[in-house]
């Protein structure tokens, strides 16, 4: 739940132990790093992300093309990965605390200077869609929307001289124009149908309502479909093109992804134990180190658990545990384990 992706939930919920020793050291010290980066005060660059995954496999098919919507989440993601680069990127060389000089985000940063700038991509994205993610305004689409809408009004400047005419007042069942198949239509009463000449759409069950579309609409219906379907072409186009543009980027955006990945599990990793009043286990050497555990609680149990102490003294390699039922001995033998 402190996932900022899809994607981090998916790999969190399949992760397994770890046995070696190296790569819990390097899991403990992102955790660590991402610590230290929260209580800086810096506003944390990992932002949600909608999941893009699905669309690699489309990106790379020969005139495939994204849905304005999907073009949008990889604009989005694109803007977050440059905001971690650059805030992770001051931090590598400026001390979060200020207090030195020294790197405190050598893991986080090295990971957020992998990923691949995505600057490119992100202009050709929101040259053709604003930041809400609505096509933008732009010439070639311009033009169309207003015929479109010319043709709209003409539509309702001829139906209201229809149902603005006095003389047609008894033929009309209702002064509200009605929509069958996308076309505006007047609804006349049977007895009447033969004062306006048009294409009868619809007739209605009792057979006392005709759907009339006048002759007078019917050239401006038609220019108006085409016009639609203008534009709806002219917008394939343009998404098209944009997805063609956006596969040579296929491989960074990919290689992006698994990296925000790695930052938003091991953030999610370090909420989970801040949320917890979790503290990081010392790092200890078994074969030199003796086992000492001071009022520890079994994580999973939180405040409900009773804190024990188990200390293994010098030379000692076994401890028994004995006790009644329901006396804690699993738990105790299980929080050990962790």
């Amino acid at each position: 739940e402190y996932c900022k992706s899809a994607e981090a939930k998916v790999i969190l919920e399949n992760w397994l132990p770890l046995t070696d020793f190296q790569s819990i050291q390097e899991r403990k010290n992102k955790g660590l790093e991402w610590q230290l980066f929260i209580n800086s005060g810096v506003k944390n660059p990992l932002r949600g992300f909608e999941t893009i995954k699905p669309l690699f496999k489309r990106m790379k098919v020969e005139g495939n093309a994204l849905e304005l919507e999907e073009i949008y989440y990889l604009g989005n993601f694109t803007k977050i990965t440059k905001d971690v680069k650059e805030v992770f990127a001051i931090n590598s060389t400026d001390d979060i605390n200020k207090n030195s000089n020294q790197n405190q985000t050598p893991l986080l940063s090295e990971i957020a200077n992998e990923i691949p700038s995505l600057e490119v991509a992100e202009n050709a994205i929101f040259r053709i869609i604003d930041e809400k993610g609505e096509l933008k305004d732009l010439p070639e689409i311009r033009a169309i929307k207003q015929n479109i809408l010319k043709i709209r009004n003409e539509i309702d400047s001829v139906i209201k001289s229809f149902t603005n005419n006095a003389e047609l007042k008894d033929a009309l069942q209702s002064s509200v124009p009605a929509l069958r198949q996308d076309r505006q239509v007047l609804a006349i009463k049977a007895n009447h149908r033969g004062k306006i000449r048009g294409i009868v759409h619809e007739v209605s069950q009792t057979g006392q309502t005709f759907y009339i579309e006048p002759e007078e609409i019917v050239r401006c219906s038609n220019e108006l479909i085409e016009e639609q379907a203008k534009l709806e072409r002219e917008l394939k186009r343009f998404v098209t093109q944009l997805t063609k543009d956006l596969s040579q980027f296929y491989y960074e955006i990919k290689q992006a992804l698994e990296l925000m990945i790695k930052l938003d599990v091991s953030y999610a990793s370090c909420q989970w134990g801040l949320s917890n009043n979790c503290v990081y286990a010392q790092t200890i050497n078994f074969t030199k180190d003796n086992l000492t555990l001071l009022g520890a609680r079994h994580p999973l149990l939180g405040q409900k658990a009773v804190p024990i102490d188990v200390v293994f003294n010098p030379g000692c390699k076994v401890l028994i545990i004995t006790g009644a039922n329901t006396g804690g001995k699993t738990v105790t033998l299980k929080m050990v384990g962790l």
